[in-house]
């Protein structure tokens, strides 16, 4: 069989839709693998990472789409893409059809290809191994972007420290201090106490 992966067309899509080691695995398998010049790049892969596993690179993806019998990618296609997708071919990706253009998923039907999900490729015991992956670098990457949200470091998540502004005592915070009751507001003082009572 033959896998071809092309170059995400998404702009801000930084993965790749198959590693070297996923190569590597293929070959093993007895499968040919054409790979897109660059399509690992914004992953860290080079084009001789994939060379080096036995990935054949193109240079176009009208040549990915001609020879691969199954297309890995992760953002759905576009309108060029779908142009050159084969009759009968399988596509791998992420597709989002239930938001996708009504005239590209009619193309996609005439052209009767199968298309899998990531998000619904299932293994034993319901185990799913594209989002099993893919929660554990969202879970990493929060860990890695928390904010201090304890009462001696005041402050929301994306709070800048910087632009905080500094609250005295007794305009609320971890250091409020106790105001005498009602019954000794007298006078100024006691316009003063309500006034401060009622500022956020």
């Amino acid at each position: 069989m033959n896998v071809g992966v092309i170059n995400e067309s998404f702009k801000i899509e930084n993965r790749a839709g198959l590693t070297p080691s996923g190569v590597s695995f293929l070959i093993e398998k007895g499968h040919s693998v054409y790979v897109q010049a660059g399509a690992g790049l914004k992953s860290g892969y080079t084009n001789e990472d994939f060379a080096s596993q036995g990935a054949k690179i193109v240079f176009t993806e009208e040549e990915v789409f001609g020879r691969s019998d199954v297309v890995l990618n992760i953002s759905p296609l576009n309108q060029e893409e779908i142009k050159l997708v084969k009759k009968d071919q399988v596509l791998f990706g992420f597709h989002h059809l239930a938001v996708a253009r009504k005239n590209f998923v009619e193309e996609l039907l005439q052209k009767n290809v199968i298309m899998i999900g990531y998000e619904i490729v299932e293994e034993e015991h319901e185990v799913l191994p594209f989002f099993e992956g893919l929660s554990e670098v969202a879970g990493q990457m929060c860990l890695g972007d928390r904010r201090p949200l304890s009462p001696d470091q005041p402050g929301r998540p994306g709070d800048d420290p910087r632009r905080r502004r500094q609250r005295p005592a007794g305009h609320g915070g971890h250091h409020r201090q106790r105001r005498p009751g009602p019954e000794r507001d007298t006078g100024d003082a006691g316009r003063r106490r309500t006034y401060d009572r009622a500022r956020p």
